[in-house]
């Protein structure tokens, strides 16, 4: 039920007011959002409901952009798929990388363990059978 206050009028006005022409870039969606704006309370914003139905009339209208635009948002859309597929391959890399070094350094260190065992025995020639 729709109150009679006085406060009514001075709401419903702030809040047309605050309604963006319909070619203005929205950045408000939603009805708390406009609220905030006509600095009103969220129950004051839903006893307005021809401002409301004015306001979910003019979100809903989408913004125009102009072929530049889009262009340009359409090569930001393929740059960034490359992006991410040349971050999944640097991440590949680096695994396999990664995994080759902890390999090479198995293999540096049971090298040096060989040559040590080596150098610990004590060799004697074959006579050679002259």
């Amino acid at each position: 039920m729709i109150s009679k206050s006085p406060a009514r009028p001075r709401a419903c006005s702030r809040l047309s007011w605050t309604m963006p022409p319909a070619w203005a870039n929205i950045s408000a969606s939603g009805a708390i959002n406009l609220a905030r704006e006509a600095q009103v309370s969220h129950a004051t914003m839903h006893r307005g409901q021809n401002v409301l139905a004015e306001w979910d009339a003019q979100v809903a209208c989408p913004v125009l952009r102009i072929p530049g635009e889009t262009a340009r948002d359409e090569s930001i859309a393929v740059l960034r798929r490359q992006l991410r597929e040349a971050k999944a391959t640097v991440t590949e890399l680096q695994s396999k990388l990664d995994a080759l070094a902890a390999v090479t350094a198995n293999l540096y260190y049971e090298n040096l363990a060989l040559k040590k065992r080596d150098n610990n025995r004590r060799l004697a020639p074959f006579p050679s059978a002259r």
